[in-house]
């Protein structure tokens, strides 16, 4: 199904006091809003593509429209000012050109009252800052509230029949390995719908440049963030939960002028999964050796469906590269329509050996 969002960045709106890495007017490239402007964003984003509902049904089928609110913590808005943006939206749901509303917010700006009222406004999504789900890392870094409250909000919310989403950030401000695996563990038993995987950056002018600048921060590499982020891909895989993003969104205002350091790149998601499918050849092809009598073959074969073959091969042919030099043979890719997304097959002379990415 076609998943249409109109975005709507409503930047620090309510948050009680500023995190120590946050500063969303530089990584959203925006500033506030007024009623004004927001009311137009969603006409505009409605007359940009999104089709009303009509009489013909076909004009619909296979898609979903959705207003989102980012940034900020929607549910600590005073409540007049909820009710004035999310009407902005009624009357594009109650034509039928938009199906639902999805907010983000913080774990402790939730209760059975506010579910209520996003509820009768249409309201399907409640995406939670999470971060982390360690109490001391969660003060470090200035949060405000404690890992108790996300557990306590992502009840509320499931229970309330929402679609329930979880925002992590490895690599905190004195975040360790078994914090995050703490966090990526404790988001998941909660049971959210989908997630999003932010790794921490140190953005200009905020709290957490001074600490980097000072030496008493030092942000996760990029290839640490990418075995974090594996490590999160499984474990999601396994719980059923969507993972929708991976990294910021690559703004190049905010790589020019915002970003200071930190495992950024503009395809993160496509670096995380491009390395799944190369730790699942590496698997194959030594798997493969050690049933050949002969382990010295001059070609392995590799075959994916196409969907695939760009994550395969890597970012400018990286995994080749690597697979090549790891091993004296050489490495050969096909494409088969008839294999399912996320399976290799490796053939060496009559032998074949498959695998699923993700064991």
């Amino acid at each position: 199904m076609r998943h249409r969002i109109i975005p709507v960045f409503i930047p620090h709106a309510s948050c009680p006091e500023r995190c120590v890495f946050c500063d969303q007017n530089r990584i959203a490239a925006t500033e506030e809003h007024s009623i004004e402007s927001i009311k137009k964003i969603i006409a505009d984003g409605v007359a940009g593509g999104v089709t009303p509902a009509s009489r013909d049904l076909q004009s619909r089928e296979g898609s979903f429209n959705e207003v989102a609110f980012y940034g900020g913590s929607f549910t600590a808005i005073a409540p007049e000012t909820q009710v004035a943006l999310l009407s902005l939206a009624r009357p594009h749901i109650e034509s039928g050109a938009i199906d639902s509303v999805r907010v983000s917010t913080r774990p402790d700006c939730i209760d059975d009252e506010i579910l209520t009222r996003l509820e009768g406004f249409g309201v399907k999504t409640i995406e939670l800052g999470v971060q982390s789900m360690v109490d001391s890392v969660l003060a470090a870094n200035r949060r405000g509230h404690t890992a108790a409250d996300t557990v306590k909000a992502s009840r509320l919310i499931k229970e309330a029949g929402f679609t329930l989403g979880h925002q992590i950030m490895p690599g905190l401000y004195r975040d360790t390995h078994e914090s995050i695996r703490a966090t990526i563990d404790g988001s998941l038993a909660l049971k959210p719908d989908l997630m999003r995987v932010y790794p921490c950056l140190v953005v200009k002018g905020t709290e957490l440049e001074k600490l980097y600048r000072a030496g008493e921060y030092k942000p996760l590499t990029l290839d640490d963030a990418v075995d974090v982020c594996k490590d999160i891909y499984k474990k999601a895989h396994h719980a059923r939960v969507k993972i929708i993003r991976m990294g910021i969104h690559p703004d190049r205002g905010f790589m020019e002028n915002g970003l200071v350091a930190g495992p950024f790149h503009p395809a993160f998601k496509h670096l995380v999964i491009s390395a799944l499918f190369y730790d699942a050849s590496v698997r194959l092809i030594e798997e493969m050796l050690g049933t050949e009598q002969n382990n010295s073959p001059a070609t392995m074969t590799f075959s994916v469906t196409p969907r695939d073959i760009s994550s395969f091969i890597g970012i400018k042919k990286s995994n080749l590269s690597r697979l090549q030099e790891k091993f004296p043979f050489n490495v050969d890719i096909l494409q088969d329509k008839e294999l399912q997304k996320g399976i290799i097959v490796l053939r060496c002379g009559e032998r074949k050996l498959s695998a699923e990415v993700i064991e």
